[in-house]
């Protein structure tokens, strides 16, 4: 019977054994995990950060373009109203007679010219002008 103890105790202590490391490797592969899990979720967060400065950089430059625009189209606006107050023709009237000493030419000031008609003139170099194109395209062929 001693010897069946024997033998009962010997196969008892390398089962132990052996649970006891099945439990450490998996305290291990838990922890590794753990920590493989942490650093993912560290490297996606300053992924994550990284990608919202960009956005928030983004907006800002979208804001400082777009105050840029309405100043700009503020200062178009200002000078087409300018302009249209140079392009009236009472103004330019006004800058004529008071800077320039300009006035309207009186009656024995005006000197009126006749033009004699000049289509006769015009019918000749239409005619010269198909005469030269066709001229033109028999010397090609």
């Amino acid at each position: 019977m001693i010897a069946e103890k024997i033998d009962y105790e010997l196969i008892k202590e390398p089962i132990e054994q052996k649970n006891v490391k099945i439990v450490h490797k998996k305290t291990a592969i838990s922890k590794t995990s753990y920590i493989l899990i942490s650093v993912c979720f560290l490297i996606s967060s300053v992924f994550l950060l990284q990608r919202y400065s960009d956005i928030q950089s983004l907006r800002l430059e979208i804001n400082q373009l777009q105050k840029q625009k309405q100043e700009l189209s503020r200062i178009k606006d200002d000078l087409s109203v300018e302009l249209e107050g140079l392009k009236n023709n009472q103004e330019i009237e006004k800058q004529a007679e008071d800077l320039l000493g300009m006035s309207y030419p009186k009656e024995d000031q005006v000197v009126y010219i006749a033009v004699e008609d000049t289509n006769n003139t015009i019918q000749f170099s239409f005619i010269d002008k198909i005469k030269n194109a066709l001229s033109f395209f028999s010397s090609l062929y």
